[in-house]
């Protein structure tokens, strides 16, 4: 095998640690100001102090901290050559294509309606994102990095099986 192929597993893998990171740093950043936000409303308003833990906030958004936790830990794996990481990594670019995919559809079918700038910018980062995960995809079903891996059949059918699992559990909860 090429070390081309050790090279972008391995640029995969960083990508996926990265992205889990800024999910998880945008998470927390987030639910601080909400956090913030919900006290100083409360204190300025003369309302009850609302009795709200930084814990329950993060755990109001746990879809999002389950793709971070998700994201993160196919990379590490991906970059010890683990079967599980190549599984959990293409699970990940999966959900995150179908995430991007109306998006990118919506700007490309409105294109004679009138948008406001943040919309134009999310349908131009949603398509840019759904174009990366889809080479991202593209390359870990390659044949050189399928053999890094090991992946045969029931690999395939467990990242689709992960899937589906997890777009059950986000319409179940």
């Amino acid at each position: 095998m090429k070390p081309i192929w050790n090279t972008i597993n391995k640029v995969i893998g960083f990508v996926n640690l990265i992205i889990g990171m800024i999910i998880f740093y945008m998470l927390f950043d987030l639910t601080k100001h909400h956090f913030n936000t919900i006290q100083s409303l409360s204190e300025h308003n003369g309302f009850h102090k609302i009795e709200t833990s930084f814990f329950d906030l993060i755990l109001e958004k746990w879809k999002i901290l389950f793709n971070a936790t998700l994201f993160t830990v196919s990379g590490m794996l991906l970059l010890s050559k683990k079967k599980l990481g190549w599984i959990l990594s293409y699970s990940c670019w999966i959900v995150s294509a179908i995430i991007l995919l109306p998006i990118t559809i919506y700007g490309m079918r409105g294109v004679t309606t009138t948008l406001h700038e943040y919309e134009y910018w999310d349908q131009v980062y949603g398509g840019i994102g759904l174009l990366f995960s889809l080479t991202v995809l593209i390359l870990l079903s390659l044949q050189p990095i399928r053999i890094l891996h090991n992946i045969d059949r029931n690999s395939w059918l467990l990242s689709f099986g992960i899937v589906l699992l997890i777009f059950l559990m986000k319409s179940i909860i």
